[in-house]
């Protein structure tokens, strides 16, 4: 058995087939833009997984679109932890849309959609998978558990499971992208650079 299963570096993907149904998916008036329309939700997953993102470098490009269609980007987490996202959104409806993979002391974990997931547990290729693919839409997607949560909120005056500055977070994370695109240097999240300088006054 591994002892030390802690991550240190992971790559995630969502990727859409396109961005002509439904037509209002491929107007950045409406969107905001691709990476707010479909990828900003691995930057949900992401932080829910790792944590905050300390800075970020990003590259992208368009193809099919007026607008940029296709990004790389690398993240750096302040636990040290460092991450690639690959989004595209011309990338055709090829099965996964959307992937993580989270690599730890010779021990790896890796989604499929939001059908399987699999991990390793030793050196000689040996992995276990679990299935989710007969699970209903509902559960598997985790519609279920979100009306579950939102409803035990009010009801039972528990905290809510995701706060308004969890989404604040997700959105200045993708303005941080357009923002790298646009300039081509490294940017650091206003919220990382409150947290760093609260950290030096205190």
């Amino acid at each position: 058995m591994i002892s030390d299963r802690r991550p240190h570096s992971a790559h995630a993907k969502m990727n859409r087939g396109e961005l002509v149904n439904p037509h209002w998916v491929g107007d950045p008036t409406i969107t905001g833009g691709f990476l707010f329309e479909t990828p900003i939700h691995m930057f949900d997953m992401l932080r829910f997984l790792f944590g905050e993102v300390d800075e970020l470098a990003a590259f992208g490009s368009s193809h099919e679109y007026p607008e940029p269609d296709d990004f790389s980007v690398l993240l750096r987490f302040a636990s040290g932890l460092h991450a690639t996202l690959a989004t595209s959104a011309d990338a055709s409806w090829l099965f996964p849309f959307e992937r993580v993979e989270v690599f730890c002391h010779h021990h790896t974990i890796t989604t499929r959609e939001m059908e399987s997931i699999s991990w390793t547990e030793a050196l000689d290729g040996a992995h276990h998978t679990r299935s989710m693919q007969l699970l209903s839409k509902e559960e598997k997607w985790g519609y279920a558990q979100e009306d579950r949560a939102f409803v035990d909120s009010i009801v039972e005056g528990k905290p809510p499971a995701v706060s308004t500055l969890d989404g604040f977070k997700s959105v200045e994370l993708v303005d941080a992208c357009y923002a790298a695109v646009r300039t081509g240097e490294r940017i650091r999240p206003a919220h990382a650079q409150l947290d760093q300088t609260i950290d030096i006054e205190r």
